[in-house]
């Protein structure tokens, strides 16, 4: 505007000198064709310095708004972080306590100063796309950021994940002892042993050795497994296994009678009468009829006429007066020179019945005998 000003200046002072050159048409119209032209140039000009102002306007509030949505997000991760912590770590006992806290502060020490450009990012990341310009990510590489960063860093999040780990442990510690559990040793020993009866059942001898033996190694004082493994072995003819695996039962319980039954019974059936009777002579008191009916006729085929007295009167005791044991008591007392006593039982044998023919003519003739004396 000034130097159109000035330009119409200059022209009132030419007319002032040069009246005469008023009607010249030249400047007059060299004056209005420029004009238009400065105010156009004029108008832009003012055009261009109202936009910067108002870029320059929005530029600043833009820089607020992601200045504050930086902190929200920051305050907000700091927040939730510490709540989730919380939650789901317990307060440490105190002897817990005192060995955490020489860690906690070999961690503090070791933790660097400076910002953690991973962090940040995710801070960065957590800001809407739209709100965020280069001054903004600038701003969170900033000591504002840098600082809510190392709160956040802070946390004892390392704390979360050793619980999470000690949990983890005592659940595979609790599946492994439930794994590694075993069966105590009688449990082992009843399972085989049903295993066994039930070979015997399918026929599978072979089988039912082997698990009657397995039970035997597990508890050697199994009775019924050294019972039945004697009993296959009887069965196919291995007497002398038989023998030696009865014989150390006896060892291991000298009182059991139905052992000492089965060793007697192959040691006669092999004619080793000697053998037999001494295995039932250990234990004469045995109230069992078939322990002493063994017993008494071992005795007396061996002249051990004692012996054989008491078992047939422990036999009369626990069965009554039956023809046979009364007839083994008369002999008894017959070979012991008591002939008395003979005479009565021989008596009483052939009125109690129950005899052979040969065993009643015998009765009878060996009373006469003993009448006439």
């Amino acid at each position: 505007m000034s130097v159109i000003n000035q330009m119409l200046k200059d022209l009132d002072k030419r007319q002032e000198d040069n009246p005469s050159a008023t009607h010249i048409p030249v400047p007059i119209s060299t004056a209005k064709s420029n004009t238009p032209l400065a105010v156009f140039f004029t108008v832009l000009v003012t055009l261009i310095l109202v936009a910067l102002a108002y870029l320059y306007t929005e530029n600043q509030s833009l820089k607020s708004q992601s200045l504050a949505s930086a902190s929200d997000a920051v305050n907000n991760i700091s927040v939730s972080n510490q709540n989730d912590v919380t939650s789901s770590i317990t307060p440490p006992t105190s002897q817990e306590s005192d060995k955490q806290a020489p860690l906690d502060n070999q961690i503090l020490k070791e933790q660097p100063n400076e910002p953690n450009n991973h962090a940040a990012e995710q801070v960065t990341e957590s800001i809407p796309k739209h709100l965020v310009s280069p001054t903004s990510e600038r701003i969170t590489n900033s000591k504002d950021v840098a600082s809510s960063q190392i709160v956040v860093d802070k946390m004892p999040v390392t704390d979360n994940s050793e619980a999470v780990d000690t949990k983890s442990a005592i659940e595979a510690k609790q599946t492994l002892s439930i794994s590694r559990k075993k069966l105590s040793p009688q449990a082992l020993a009843e399972k085989k042993m049903t295993q066994a009866k039930q070979a015997v059942i399918d026929s599978d001898m072979p089988l039912a050795e082997k698990l009657f033996e397995d039970v035997l190694l597990i508890s050697p004082s199994h009775l019924a497994a050294r019972k039945q493994l004697a009993a296959l072995l009887y069965g196919r003819q291995s007497l002398q296994e038989a023998i030696n695996l009865l014989a150390n039962g006896i060892k291991l319980t000298p009182q059991d009678s139905e052992l000492r039954i089965m060793l007697a019974k192959i040691y006669s059936e092999r004619g080793f009468q000697q053998q037999a009777f001494a295995t039932l002579a250990e234990v004469p008191e045995t109230s069992n009829v078939e322990y002493q009916s063994l017993l008494a006729t071992t005795a007396q085929s061996l002249k051990q006429h004692q012996y054989a007295k008491e078992a047939y009167l422990r036999l009369i005791q626990l069965q009554g007066n039956e023809g046979r044991w009364l007839l083994g008591l008369a002999i008894s007392y017959d070979s012991l020179g008591q002939y008395s006593e003979a005479y009565s039982t021989y008596n009483k044998a052939t009125e109690a019945g129950g005899l052979s023919v040969s065993a009643t003519n015998f009765a009878k003739q060996r009373k006469l005998e003993l009448g006439e004396q």
